[in-house]
Order: structure tokens, then C-alpha cells, then sequence
């Protein structure tokens, strides 16, 4: 069984950081949860473009657009306060309970866990650009008591 090359890994293929910043994202990342491309596009090494992008060559996974997607009937699964924390967004409801979730990193097993515990459905991650799912949840998304 091979490995996926890991992201790190990728992006100092594609030339876009050096390992000595790789490096420092980690040593950063140490002690948290938080993911290494989020670390990266906050230290403004790369753009969220670019790390939607290596992600999709990683996970072998296209880029999905919210507005092709999006089901109406999902925008009150989630509250907008939870959809912020994980930087995510209820995309539609499909047969037997899955729920399809638009995130900018679908390895990020701790949301999809929390999400899934939340809303007592299935999961199926789909890779979007951050910056268009926090646009989106602001759009898309009411706000409700749970908010306050």
C-alpha cells in the first residue's frame, strides 16, 4: 500500500515553500490542533488557492463549487457559529443520512467527527477554497439563537 505524499512534502516539491519554512510551520503547529496548509496561508507563505490546490493533487480530488452544490434545505443543519469554528459548509442532504460538507481540508478528521456527533449523519467531505466557504456561510447561513 503507498502513502500520499504529505503536504508539506508537496509543497516544497512545487516549489512554493522551502523545508526551513515547513519547519517552522511544524514547530508552530506543535502543542495544537491546528492544520499545516491553515498555518501557511496565516504566515502568508502560500495563498489559499494554492493550498486548495495542492490538497486536490494530494486527496486526488477535484475542487468543488459551493454554488453548483448548495441545497437549500441544509442551511439550518448546522449553526453558523459551528460552521465558522471548523470552517465549514452544509452543502445537501443526500440518501441514507449523508450529509455532503464542503471543507478546505477533508482530512480534518476532528471536524468531520464534531459535525457528524452534531448532527447525528453521515459525512462526506468535499474539498472548497476557504476563502469562498467563509463568503458563503455568511450568505448562506442564518443565524439562529445558537449563534448568540
Amino acid at each position: 500500500m503507498s502513502s500520499k505524499p504529505r503536504l508539506g512534502e508537496l509543497l516544497v516539491q512545487q516549489n512554493l515553500v522551502s523545508q526551513e519554512t515547513i519547519d517552522i510551520a511544524l514547530r508552530i503547529q506543535i502543542g495544537g490542533n491546528r492544520r499545516l496548509g491553515h498555518i501557511l496561508v496565516r504566515m502568508k507563505e502560500i495563498t489559499d488557492d494554492q493550498l486548495a490546490e495542492t490538497l486536490a493533487q494530494q486527496f486526488k480530488t477535484p475542487i468543488i463549487s459551493i454554488d453548483e452544490k448548495f441545497s437549500p434545505e441544509v442551511k439550518k443543519i448546522i449553526p453558523r457559529y459551528l460552521c465558522k469554528h471548523y470552517g465549514v459548509l452544509p452543502l445537501a442532504l443526500k440518501t441514507k443520512n449523508i450529509l455532503q460538507l464542503a471543507m478546505s481540508d477533508p482530512s480534518d478528521e476532528d471536524a468531520i467527527s464534531d459535525i457528524q456527533q452534531y448532527t447525528n449523519k453521515a459525512i462526506e467531505p468535499l474539498l472548497a477554497r476557504q476563502t469562498e466557504i467563509n463568503k458563503e456561510i455568511n450568505r448562506r447561513i442564518p443565524f439562529s439563537i445558537k449563534d448568540l
